[in-house]
């Protein structure tokens, strides 16, 4: 398995980013970098959740497919690093519409979670923000979430509970 000596090699975002590229040209990586994953090992889970989230980022079309997959990661996560990388994949990728409750029902786990990190919180609700706008019922739920979370006096909260509030009026949600 050549790719587990290439994530156990990375050590930088330029690292990382050569391997995104080798991803968009061999789109077949995925299976075995989602393999990586589910061996649940520390350091190789959040080397190959940064490579993912930025897949992610750059070609989301490539990591849809994996939505699902990605969902099952967070059950038993071994570092808090992948589950914000992990969360990151959400906030890039067309959610399916099959996976918006489970997804949903995770992102206030980590919401409410005291001992995420801010970053996890942050990027659970704007993964969850990205839901409410296919389906704008939700928008309550969003919004008793972020008043939750309001509480914990975090500049990078602060950030994105302005940033998700701006999102809703632009696409004319009440929120």
């Amino acid at each position: 398995m050549m790719l587990r000596n290439r994530i156990a090699e990375i050590r930088s975002k330029k690292d990382v980013n050569l391997l995104v590229s080798e991803i968009e040209n061999n789109p077949e990586i995925l299976d075995e970098l989602l393999m990586l994953l589910e061996e649940r090992k520390t350091r190789q889970s959040m080397y190959a959740s940064w490579v993912l989230s930025h897949t992610a980022e750059s070609f989301p079309e490539l990591v849809s497919p994996f939505a699902k997959q990605i969902l099952e990661l967070f059950k038993n996560s071994p570092h808090t690093g992948a589950n914000r990388n992990l969360m990151r994949c959400f906030m890039e990728i067309d959610v399916p519409e099959d996976i918006m409750s489970p997804l949903i029902d995770q992102c206030l786990e980590f919401i409410n979670d005291p001992n995420q990190p801010v970053a996890v919180k942050a990027f659970s609700i704007e993964s969850f923000a990205r839901i409410v706008l296919k389906m704008p019922d939700l928008a309550n739920e969003l919004k008793l979430a972020i008043a939750h979370i309001h509480l914990l006096n975090s500049p990078a909260l602060h950030s994105t509970s302005k940033k998700v509030r701006l999102m809703m009026k632009k696409n004319n949600i009440p929120f």
